[in-house]
């Protein structure tokens, strides 16, 4: 999975990427954990987890929000917001509102076309 997150050009489907491991979502995590370049590896696993495990992965991405170290994966969560199914969205977006990056998540929820989330913006 490493090798094929990290070719530059074109960006891998995450299907594609996944499909190399029997157990996607602890692979994904450990890459995001443990690589380090190129730096966009551990960006693109995240992005797969965000995609198509925000479910079995909720904790971690509630972790992004609220973890002093996490901009980056904390960015790219509210950036996919809508994305998310609505109990971890909800889940995500409140813990993002009173964590340490709550103006980046006002703005991107502020965004968002799901009315539950919107309503939970100040």
């Amino acid at each position: 999975m490493f090798k094929a997150l990290s070719v530059r050009e074109p960006q891998p489907a995450c299907a594609d990427v996944e499909a190399l491991s029997e157990t996607p979502v602890e692979t994904l995590l450990e890459l995001i954990d443990k690589a380090q370049q190129p730096p966009w590896v551990g960006m693109r696993a995240a992005s797969c987890l965000i995609q198509g495990h925000a479910d079995a992965v909720q904790d971690t991405l509630v972790d992004w929000v609220q973890q002093e170290d996490s901009r980056g994966f904390a960015i790219l969560v509210l950036n996919q917001i809508d994305t998310l199914p609505q109990p971890v969205a909800i889940a995500v977006a409140t813990q993002a509102l009173a964590g340490p990056y709550a103006s980046d998540a006002t703005s991107r929820i502020a965004k968002s076309t799901n009315p539950a989330l919107l309503a939970l913006v100040p």
